[in-house]
């Protein structure tokens, strides 16, 4: 988890006063920090650990980098910080977060692997040590250069909505144990070096059986109406804040934007927020994510997703029809794609017309027309050939982009289905050739 900007309202929680158990607790960050050995302690208080510093802070405690002397590696450990180690309210919270999560063994939350306590008596848990980065920081990252204010498009696009998936997975698991989470956010979600991904922090996380009303607490950014209500919640809370999490992806910015956090607070609790659609976004989201968003964001919780498997099932319906390709629209009279260059790109063609056309012997000869439906660029792209014909736009032509790095991943062009590909795709091209001559 990012360390908290006090300044900044995105990133600010609201504390419990009546029930500083509750309070936020923050999780490690370890892809921002390296271990400050100035913060290291003596060994009394990680008993069984070398202490390497601390790499993350939060509201009420802070993460160190550990090495585990009877394991041989390192791990990360989370205790209050000092000044709050000795209140037993707080302790007691450190304790529920390392039960709670424990108990969620899932491949997408942040495992535990021990529980402890200082010579003092105060507590402490030790946990995976994510190398990586949040998710905020892995979509800034994975950016090209100028793109703040533009949507993510193809790979980018699917990259970041299969991290969101797993974020879908971990929650309905915690569901299906009866646990809710009540801290989703870009900073609490850690992308691993290697593609790990997982669901961090749950100190804030209650079981259902067990919440009570009018405590507040939480990310109000992230927050749903009825959390920053003190309402009593169930997986809907969890599901609007994944919805201001996918809105987040998709435009790089919180849904609620206000310079208090009184004014936040109150946008909050009227479901107030910023419509993804009319965010300025050059070229703008897809219409059917911006659909799912408005959904599980809605204001009124009957009005979501049924949970949160749903809302991941709508997600991966989006990917499966293909719609998180990039498009590109051409005015009529336009040449999309010229004979004779290399082809690093596929097109698919959504509305509109398009003609084929060769020169044969010096003669301009049309070869096929297109329409919507139909695919025109991929055999250059397959076999690394020139592009075998010029396509003009005959009307206004919309198309959807399909890159080499994404055609090769989506036919698997390593595997023996890639290899028939290539081979029946360079066939044609020679038997187109042939015909040519």
């Amino acid at each position: 988890m990012a360390p908290r900007d006090p300044s900044d309202p995105h990133d600010q929680t609201v504390p419990a006063p009546a029930a500083p158990a509750e309070a936020t607790v923050s999780g490690p960050d370890v892809e921002e920090h390296e271990p400050d050995p100035a913060t290291a302690t003596d060994r009394s208080v990680f008993p069984g650990y070398d202490d390497a510093g601390e790499v993350g802070r939060g509201g009420m405690a802070e993460v160190h980098r550990v090495h585990d002397r009877g394991l041989d590696r390192d791990v990360a450990a989370k205790v209050l910080s000092g000044r709050l180690a000795h209140q037993d309210s707080l302790a007691q919270a450190l304790v529920k977060e390392a039960q709670i999560t424990a108990q969620l063994e899932h491949p997408f939350i942040i495992p535990v692997h021990a529980r402890g306590e200082n010579k003092l008596g105060t507590p402490f848990f030790t946990m995976k040590l994510v190398d990586g980065l949040t998710l905020s920081r892995w979509m800034e990252t994975n950016a090209p250069p100028g793109s703040e204010n533009r949507a993510p498009q193809g790979h980018r696009l699917a990259d970041a909505l299969e991290v969101f998936l797993k974020v879908c997975e971990a929650v309905a698991f915690a569901h299906e144990s009866g646990v809710l989470h009540r801290d989703i956010k870009p900073g609490n979600i850690m992308v691993g070096r290697f593609g790990q991904v997982y669901l961090m922090d749950w100190g804030l996380a209650i079981r259902m059986a067990e919440q009570k009303d009018s405590v507040v607490m939480g990310t109000p950014a992230f927050m749903s109406p009825e959390q920053a209500r003190g309402e009593k919640l169930d997986g809907r809370s969890d599901q609007f804040s994944l919805g201001a999490v996918l809105y987040y992806v998709l435009s790089r910015r919180a849904p609620y934007v206000k310079s208090t956090l009184g004014e936040l607070m109150a946008l909050v609790r009227a479901g107030a927020c910023v419509d993804l659609g009319t965010v300025p976004l050059v070229p703008p989201p897809p219409v059917d994510l911006v659909s799912i968003v408005r959904r599980a964001m809605h204001p009124n919780a009957e009005c979501r997703f049924p949970d949160v498997s749903a809302l991941a099932e709508a997600v991966r319906g989006f990917l499966r029809a293909g719609q998180h390709l990039p498009e590109i629209v051409f005015s009529q009279g336009d040449r999309v794609m010229t004979e004779g260059e290399p082809g690093v790109t596929a097109f698919i063609v959504v509305e509109g017309r398009a003609e084929a056309h060769q020169m044969i012997h010096g003669v301009r000869r049309v070869v096929r027309h297109l329409g919507p439906g139909d695919v025109f660029g991929e055999l250059a792209v397959l076999t690394g050939a020139r592009r075998s014909a010029s396509i003009d736009a005959v009307t206004e032509l919309r198309v959807q982009v399909v890159s080499r790095e994404m055609l090769e991943s989506g036919l698997g062009m390593q595997s023996w289905v890639g290899v028939f590909v290539r081979t029946l795709a360079t066939r044609f091209a020679e038997l187109e050739s042939k015909v040519r001559r």
